[in-house]
């Protein structure tokens, strides 16, 4: 796949707009709007708003009634950030989330993330 550029982009925009679990069908889509428009919750809320969009799309724990735990909650939105972040979307390198900008080809990519969702 290293020979053909538009064979990978391609195959990592399916695997992140069609993810393997239920959880990240969820949370990943949220996670790139929130990285396209900067519309993420402040930290301190940002696992209660996870936890909301998952017990919105009908994810519960094991026992079927209880909510999500805001830190699994928290932890997914990380997992997920962290695969966004090892794309290398973002031009430059910052230590500060908040000083982040997205490259043309990292807005190009995400969009085209949206674009597919099943």
């Amino acid at each position: 796949m290293a020979d053909d550029p538009e064979g990978l982009w391609n195959f990592l925009v399916e695997l992140l707009a069609d993810p393997a679990t239920a959880a990240e069908k969820v949370g990943t889509p949220l996670v790139v709007h929130w990285t396209l428009t900067g519309d993420e919750p402040p930290y301190g809320l940002l696992g209660q708003a996870f936890q909301a969009a998952l017990h919105h799309g009908g994810l519960r724990t094991k026992e079927g009634n209880g909510e999500i735990p805001v830190e699994w909650a928290l932890e997914l939105y990380h997992d997920i950030r962290r695969s966004l972040h090892l794309l290398e979307l973002w031009d430059g390198i910052s230590w500060d989330v908040f000083d982040e900008k997205l490259s043309d080809a990292g807005i190009k990519f995400l969009l085209d993330v949206q674009s597919r969702r099943a």
